[in-house]
């Protein structure tokens, strides 16, 4: 690798870290404006992806947010069960109840024991049972 593609891909690596920083100080501005570089100079990489999906998200753009979640999977099928779990969330607050159950069942069948997934797994069923009674 030459010098100049390491320099580029440790500056990448340093804004995608500073964005990072930034959502977990609740600064979405400042994260948005980073993505919104990435994104200008034609990134894809995945946690470019799952970044603008925490800053739709937290602007209450759900389905925005679902479909850079969804795109990350296609980016990379194998991704982290937080992925899945996020996914699944994001159908919950779209109402779309059958397909976040999907996804939370599926993070269930890969960590048994993963107390997030089951108390939401738990949430959804019974917001599923109270609209099949009414």
């Amino acid at each position: 690798m030459s010098n100049d593609m390491a320099g580029i891909m440790f500056d990448f690596q340093g804004q995608i870290t500073r964005c990072f920083i930034h959502l977990m100080q609740g600064q979405l501005g400042q994260a948005k404006h980073l993505v919104q570089q990435d994104q200008e100079e034609g990134r894809t990489e995945p946690l470019v992806v799952i970044a603008q999906a925490i800053i739709d998200f937290n602007e209450g753009k759900v389905a925005e947010a679902l479909a850079c979640l969804k795109k990350v999977v296609e980016l990379n099928p194998n991704v982290p069960l937080d992925i899945w779990m996020a996914i699944g969330i994001c159908y919950f607050k779209l109402g779309n109840l059958p397909k976040a159950k999907f996804a939370l069942e599926f993070v269930l069948e890969h960590d048994p024991e993963n107390a997030m997934a089951l108390t939401s797994l738990g949430v959804t069923e019974l917001q599923i049972n109270c609209s099949d009674s009414t």
